[in-house]
């Protein structure tokens, strides 16, 4: 009897920790499965070239300094070059578009959400760079304006031209100003 209840032990201890595979496996994955169907696009990079603005920016400065007042010093403006990375889920839909400025300069992020339902496009990073002779840095906190492509290369999924309306913090001359700003893109396709 006792050579029985020992192996009855033994059973019992070889079933309880043995691997035995109760479904497929087919049957337990319970996440996306990525390998199925067409997984989407690379982002796309390339190269560009464009103009950064705050709101009344150089007019505003030219005006000041016709009627003898100095100008504001809440004010920047410059040229840009830049290589991007614009990805696009869905045409029409939503829009990605990432810049590096290079260097010691800061980048920058925007993504629009485009449907029936919403409309919106955001922002943040930092742009770097010098207004006449002063040195800036310009913090984006939001943005509107499109990503989507409005003029665009037949066969290009990237658009040519992107313009945003900023909204951030400007630092120049030790002083910062929360104020809006202009960013005027041309995307030169690297697909």
């Amino acid at each position: 009897m006792r050579r029985f209840i020992a192996v009855a032990a033994v059973a019992a201890v070889m079933v309880g920790c043995s691997d035995a595979r109760t479904a497929a496996v087919s049957d337990r994955i319970t996440g996306p499965s990525f390998s199925q169907g067409t997984p989407p696009p690379p982002p796309f990079p390339g190269a560009g070239s464009g103009f950064f603005a705050t709101d009344g920016g150089e007019s505003a400065a030219a005006a000041a300094a016709t009627v003898g007042s100095p100008p504001d010093p809440c004010r920047a403006s410059t040229g840009l070059q830049f290589s991007y990375r614009y990805f696009q889920n869905k045409p029409g839909n939503n829009a990605w578009l990432d810049l590096d400025f290079g260097g010691s300069k800061k980048g920058a992020h925007f993504h629009e959400v485009s449907n029936k339902n919403q409309e919106k496009t955001d922002g943040n990073g930092e742009i770097s760079g010098l207004s006449g002779s002063d040195a800036f840095t310009y913090r984006i906190d939001d943005a509107s304006g499109s990503l989507l492509p409005a003029v665009q290369d037949e066969g290009s999924r990237v658009p040519r031209y992107v313009s945003l309306h900023l909204m951030g913090t400007l630092t120049i001359n030790g002083q910062s100003c929360r104020i809006g700003a202009q960013l005027d893109l041309s995307l030169f396709s690297g697909e």
